[in-house]
């Protein structure tokens, strides 16, 4: 099956099927495709399956129209631009708008490391918190990323320990999946070396 990855023109926005057809003639219409809209066969009911169509109209930049290739392309005048997708799949651009919100709201409230140029600096802004907190208060906070230092080196329990003054402390990267934690994290979670780690993790 042929793939197409596909017409920036197909937004981030799920396509309605049979969209309300423009007055003005499609500057471009795609026909003979295998066309994802989005939209669910039946109005809010979402067990169906996606629509699909095999033809749509471009006016404008916009997607003006849906629906079979007859009817798409009897909206055609001479100045349209007729484009056989020869059966290859298409959808609507991939929009990636997903967020840690509540990760990113406690960076605020906490230690936030977003922006930190190195770990020096990520040292620095630890230190600061620490000698702030309250005697055996957890120092929490993330955001650092090491793939954006000069020694794109990831940090260790060591490098926190310098700087944490005996606080237990539990620091997330920007993507959450790595976290570092400094001695007094790791000994008040019963973490040796010889602690096995999790199925599909490393400690």
């Amino acid at each position: 099956m042929k793939l197409l990855a596909l017409l920036p023109l197909l937004l981030a926005a799920p396509l309605a099927p049979q969209l309300a057809i423009a007055q003005a003639a499609p500057d471009t219409i795609y026909f003979h495709g295998n066309i994802l809209t989005g939209a669910h066969l039946r109005a809010n009911d979402p067990s169906t399956e996606p629509a699909r169509v095999t033809a749509l109209a471009i006016t404008a930049g916009k997607i003006t129209a849906t629906g079979t290739d007859s009817d798409i392309l009897a909206l055609a005048t001479s100045h349209t631009e007729k484009i056989d997708l020869h059966g290859a799949f298409a959808m609507p651009g991939f929009n990636d708008a997903h967020t840690h919100i509540a990760e990113a709201g406690r960076e605020r409230l906490t230690i936030d490391l977003n922006g930190t140029h190195n770990l020096a600096e990520m040292q620095q802004r630890v230190r600061d918190y620490a000698a702030k907190a309250a005697p055996g208060q957890w120092i929490l906070g993330g955001g650092w990323d090491h793939t954006k230092w000069p020694s794109k080196t990831l940090p260790t329990r060591q490098d926190l320990d310098a700087v944490t003054a005996g606080h237990p402390a539990f620091l997330g990267r920007t993507d959450v999946h790595i976290a570092l934690a400094n001695s007094a994290a790791l000994a008040a979670a019963g973490l040796t070396a010889a602690t096995p780690a999790p199925f599909g993790s490393q400690i």
